[in-house]
């Protein structure tokens, strides 16, 4: 019987602790969405050439966790916006 529940406190700990890597992705892709938007914006303002480039690393970073992902996003928001994110993306 101890055998047992430890097996099922185990699998609930490895469930609980995806959630949270699930949950610290999301965190990373929304901040970097967030670090694009800021720099987009310098670039506009100042015209400076760095703050591009620092826009299209973010953008990156964001297309790499948004693939990681992919189901728990589709979960989420459904295949079609998932679709139509990813295309947005790689238009930038």
């Amino acid at each position: 019987m101890c055998g047992r529940s430890y097996r099922i406190r185990l699998v609930e700990y490895c469930y609980d602790s995806q959630k949270v890597l699930v949950s610290e992705y999301f965190e990373d892709m929304f901040n970097s969405i967030l670090e694009a938007r800021r720099y987009e914006k310098k670039f506009f303002f100042y015209h400076d050439r760095e703050s591009l480039n620092e826009t299209i690393v973010y953008i990156s970073k964001v297309i790499d966790i948004s693939e990681k992902l992919t189901e728990d996003i589709e979960r989420v928001v459904g295949k079609p916006s998932y679709r139509q994110f990813q295309q947005n993306l790689k238009k930038l």
